[in-house]
Parts: structure tokens; sequence; C-alpha cells
């Protein structure tokens, strides 16, 4: 029944990413993060650039990206990717290995 809708018709074309959502989405595949102390920092790692909160946000309404609570303190939440997050990051850094030769 879904097949003849006409949401369904056709090639679904390509997904584009942001360039900034890109880059948080690179940032989250090798290291992992957590909520800062405060809502303005964002998100922090011991050794990497901060991401910003609307930047894990959006990833996560794509399902790329997804928030693990920390049962009594929020500071210890933790950021992480899904499975599709991690395809989308290795097919962004391929594509982006491909554009530079």
């Amino acid at each position: 029944m879904l097949a003849n809708s006409p949401l369904f018709r056709g090639d679904p074309g390509r997904v584009e990413i942001p360039l900034h959502l890109q880059a948080s989405l690179r940032r989250l595949a090798e290291r992992a993060y957590r909520r800062g102390n405060r809502a303005s920092l964002g998100w922090t790692s011991k050794d990497g650039e901060p991401i910003p909160a609307d930047h894990v946000s959006q990833l996560a309404l794509r399902n790329l990206c997804k928030v693990r609570p920390a049962s009594r303190n929020r500071s210890f939440d933790r950021a992480e990717l899904t499975d599709l997050g991690h395809e989308v990051a290795a097919m962004v850094a391929c594509a982006k290995r491909e554009g530079e030769r």
C-alpha cells in the first residue's frame, strides 16, 4: 500500500549534510563526547574541540547520533554515533578523500 504512495516513487537522490554537521559527525566518530558543565559549553571531550549542543541535536534528529543519559548527573550524559552515523561518517570521509585527489 505504501509503495503506491506518491511519496515513495522515484529515486530518493543524494542526501546532503551541511559542512558544519559533517565536521561534528567526524569529531563524534573520532572520540567520546560528554555534556559540558554548562549548556553554553555544548559537548566536550578530553582532548578535542567542543561540539555545539545544537549540532548534536540536529544529528540526533537525522538519526546519526544518540544521547545516552547518565542516571543521576546530566554532566555525565554522552553523545555517540548510531550505526547509521558511523556509515555516513565513513562515506563523508571517503568522499572527502576522493575530492582531494
